[in-house]
């Protein structure tokens, strides 16, 4: 009786571990979330001065070449919002998934596999973040050139 006290205190002992394993793999999301929803409020941000940038030199310029450039910077706008919407999606299935692995009472095992599942998604989602970023600063330094053009052409 009492090995099986001993074996019984050293398994608790371990799940309390695992369970502080991930604690701390709760809060590296957290974290990571923090940082994706900085980077997108700084990418908005700088997007948004970009764009009144643009739509200020467009302003003085006439013509279906200007029109353009405001239809595509909407155009961007519409991308961002749809990227900010995604993630929000993707949080609310986070915080779901998240709420749902804390009131199963199945073994840590597969909460410790749907917790590497949200966090390869997490991570999955940043890099695609990342990349349409990345493609839409790409779009507006376009846009900027070309706004450069019309304004040293006008």
């Amino acid at each position: 009786e009492r090995e099986e006290l001993i074996s019984l205190r050293s398994e608790v002992t371990e799940y309390e571990l695992e369970f502080k394993t991930l604690k701390n793999q709760d809060i590296t999301i957290k974290k990571l979330n923090t940082k994706i929803e900085d980077l997108v409020e700084n990418q908005e941000e700088e997007l948004q001065r970009d764009l009144q940038t643009a739509q200020e030199h467009l302003a003085q310029t006439e013509g279906r070449r200007a029109t353009e450039a405001l239809e595509r910077e909407a155009t961007l706008e519409r991308k961002l919002a749809s990227l900010e919407l995604e993630l929000r999606a993707e949080r609310a299935g986070r915080e779901a998934t998240q709420n749902h692995l804390l009131q199963a009472d199945e073994g840590l095992g597969e909460c410790e596999a749907a917790w590497e599942a949200q966090r390869q998604i997490l991570v999955d989602d940043a890099d695609r973040l990342r990349e349409s970023v990345f493609d839409l600063k790409r779009e507006r330094d376009g846009l900027n050139l070309r706004v450069s053009a019309l304004t040293d052409d006008g």
